[in-house]
């Protein structure tokens, strides 16, 4: 009976220290859009006597999984191709390029497309701003702030629309 080794476990790549944060940010991104988008859409759907948990519900998986998982990898791609975190402002231009390519090419309606773009780009920027704060509970003050404001107006434009 011959003993045999066990392969010895493979060292794998070093993670880039750009990556780690980028992915971060921008899953963060991500989380303050849905957060506004889902309040906005408990909004108007409260106004129009809808179910508000099923309509921001199904709105959030219809309008945000796909833009998100895109919008996560193409500026993980950017970073990757600049072999550095890419600057603040990528997250929330991707983001609002995303969803307001895809509320296009849903909707075919550039009016709901720039109201949804400019909606993720805005709750982008609060988790942009909200990472700069120094205390955990700054942040969470300026997220949650954030995404009131921006669901409230987000929902004010739908409404009107």
């Amino acid at each position: 009976m011959s003993e045999t080794a066990a392969p010895a476990p493979r060292a794998g790549r070093p993670v880039p220290p750009w990556l780690r944060p980028t992915l971060v940010l921008s899953v963060w991104c991500w989380c303050a859009v849905a957060l506004a988008f889902a309040l906005a859409r408990v909004l108007v759907a409260a106004g129009a006597g809808l179910h508000p948990l099923a309509f921001a519900g199904y709105s959030v998986l219809i309008f945000l999984v796909l833009p998100a998982v895109v919008a996560v990898v193409v500026t993980a791609a950017a970073a990757g191709a600049q072999r550095a975190e890419p600057p603040p402002w990528v997250h929330a231009l991707v983001a609002a390029l995303a969803l307001g390519g895809w509320t296009l090419v849903l909707t075919g309606d550039l009016g709901w497309a720039l109201v949804y773009g400019v909606g993720a780009a805005l709750a982008a920027g609060v988790a942009v701003l909200a990472r700069n704060r120094d205390t955990r509970w700054g942040r969470i003050g300026v997220l949650a702030l954030g995404v009131l404001a921006v669901g409230g107006a987000w929902a004010g434009l739908e409404g009107r629309g």
